[in-house]
């Protein structure tokens, strides 16, 4: 299908849907900067971790960092999706884009 054509209701596709690999993009940087929030927070309260502060941010930042990643990664995925089958003629049964257009 193409941009900006007409389907079934007259509603016009605006595009082939989010770009999953800059919401993951976003979603990395996002879990960084809730990181830096944390300790930001965590230094101002005066409530340091008694273990080593360059280990205990790592650690933080390897689990938030790719969390955000694959949670707006799954985001853009299922909005992608979910756009696709609301604009589709009646009678087709796909619920998913196909993965390239020629």
């Amino acid at each position: 299908m193409k941009v900006g054509s007409t389907v079934g209701s007259g509603k016009v596709i605006r595009g082939s849907g989010w770009n999953a690999g800059g919401a993951a993009f976003c979603g990395g940087v996002l879990g960084a900067v809730a990181v830096m929030g944390h300790e930001v927070y965590t230094v101002f309260i005066g409530r340091c971790p008694s273990v080593d502060p360059f280990t205990y941010v790592m650690a933080e930042l390897a689990v938030f960092a790719p969390a955000g990643a694959v949670l707006l990664g799954i985001a853009a995925n299922m909005r992608t999706c979910l756009a696709w089958r609301t604009f589709q003629p009646t009678g087709v049964t796909t619920t998913c884009p196909p993965l390239a257009e020629t």
